[in-house]
């Protein structure tokens, strides 16, 4: 599988997404992605040929932009982490995983053989591995380690390109699944064109990608500025307080 990933060091291209909300019209958006390996994500989201939103998304960091008033979107712009983003979605988001979603690679892992599963599921004629994701040191919030996030990937027999991947953290309900299909050559290497992401949050969610254009190792750049009139988007503080207080 390792041997056979995709490896790029810096990716850009332009993407159509269809999101399909439970009880709600079909939504699609078109947008331009680059991405610094290991280092950086820019994204601009647009609809109806109009510049939406824009993220900049580091290690660390998550911040973006929203441009327009279209569709009840208000002008504003956030900075912060993955927090926003996975209350939001009920996520286990980071940027390692969100790079591997990009191009089919799975999320480091722990490789010590004890605590990694396998195995074929010969109902799809595909090979399973189980894993622990490895996790870094700016995971630990308010002094308490978060729980363990643990990695199921399907592999296909004959290309070892990922196929589904199921990200699961331990004593929550937070789930998040990724399935890969259409893989063209891009550079050598084989790239999924067609990805679907189903998404439990409070509404469910379903995130169909399809890449048109992809280019590698190319010179990148990530503008990022807000204007001056832009207001703040905080997030919503939980209310943790019992019943009565």
């Amino acid at each position: 599988m390792k041997e056979n990933e995709f490896v790029f060091s810096t990716l850009s291209g332009r993407l159509t997404c269809k999101m399909n909300n439970e009880n709600e019209d079909e939504n699609t958006f078109h947008v331009s992605i680059r991405c610094r390996k290991d280092s950086a994500i820019w994204m601009n989201i647009s609809k109806m040929n109009v510049d939406a939103v824009r993220f900049l998304m580091t290690k660390d960091s998550v911040k973006f932009m929203i441009m327009t008033n279209l569709g009840g979107l208000e002008k504003g712009f956030f900075r912060g982490d993955f927090t926003y983003i996975n209350e939001s979605l009920n996520t286990d988001l980071d940027y390692d995983m969100m790079q591997a979603l990009l191009v089919g690679n799975s999320a480091d892992f722990v490789s010590d053989s004890i605590k990694m599963k396998g195995g074929k599921d010969k109902n799809n004629c595909l090979y399973y591995l189980s894993t622990l994701r490895k996790r870094e040191l700016n995971k630990i919030a308010d002094g308490k380690t978060i729980s363990e996030s643990v990695q199921t990937i399907w592999l296909n027999p004959t290309s070892w390109k990922i196929t589904m991947l199921e990200f699961d953290e331990a004593n929550t309900n937070r789930k998040f699944n990724a399935c890969f299909d259409n893989f063209q050559h891009v550079s050598n290497n084989l790239m999924p064109f067609k990805m679907l992401y189903p998404i439990s949050a409070k509404k469910k969610i379903t995130a169909e990608i399809s890449w048109s254009k992809v280019s590698v190792n190319e010179p990148i750049s990530m503008p990022y500025k807000v204007q001056s009139s832009y207001p703040e988007i905080k997030m919503k503080e939980k209310n943790n307080s019992a019943p009565g207080k």
